[in-house]
């Protein structure tokens, strides 16, 4: 359930990024601080649809990666069919040496690597062990959003499309809430929290 093709989609381009995040592209300048060893985990950012693809290319390059997911079982009229969610839409874990990221970079379907203020950062190997010891417990798991209720988001997809607001929850819902300043009144509306992200 680690390396092999099959395993992590997307809804955004930059989804799920915290605050001072952004996707570092080809020309970005590489700052050393901070990376402990010039091969490291980073995360890199995939277009929604090309994730097996993207799979494929690192498989074939030779790069180590890690795209995890989790199985769910989607219900029809007629049946049920088990299928595999990404506990990271969006991301594939990927471990290289970021000077050469360039060949990264032209695969398509990848975007970029997340980073902050044009430097790339690293991920804790230790939180990608965490994972796969999690995964490999066979005990339930499923991805969690970071988006917490009074945070401003934007809508990355869907009908609601590049409107900005406050994320607030109603029951199990997700609603974002849409201010007239001077009426000093909103409006709230539902979103899925997977098609939101944090603005900065």
């Amino acid at each position: 359930m680690g390396n092999v093709a099959g395993m992590a989609g997307v809804c955004s381009h930059q989804k799920g990024l915290l605050r001072g995040q952004t996707v570092i592209g080809e020309g970005a300048v590489l700052s050393r601080e901070g990376l402990s060893n010039p091969v490291a985990w980073f995360a890199l950012v995939i277009h929604q649809y090309k994730r097996q693809q993207c799979e494929q290319v690192l498989t074939d390059l030779g790069y180590e990666y890690f795209s995890p997911c989790t199985c769910v079982v989607r219900e029809w009229s007629d049946r049920q069919k088990r299928t595999q969610v990404p506990l990271f839409p969006g991301y594939i874990f990927c471990r290289f040496n970021p000077e050469k990221r360039l060949a990264l970079l032209q695969i398509p379907g990848i975007v970029g690597i997340v980073g902050s203020s044009k430097r790339v950062l690293e991920i804790d190997p230790g939180e990608i062990n965490a994972i796969r010891v999690a995964l490999a417990s066979r005990l339930p798991i499923e991805p969690v959003s970071e988006l917490a209720p009074g945070l401003r988001v934007t809508v990355m997809q869907g009908p609601l499309r590049g409107l900005e607001g406050v994320l607030v929850r109603e029951k199990a819902q997700s609603r974002l809430l849409l201010s007239v300043t001077m009426l000093n009144r909103a409006v709230s509306v539902e979103v899925e929290a997977n098609q939101l992200a944090l603005l900065n």
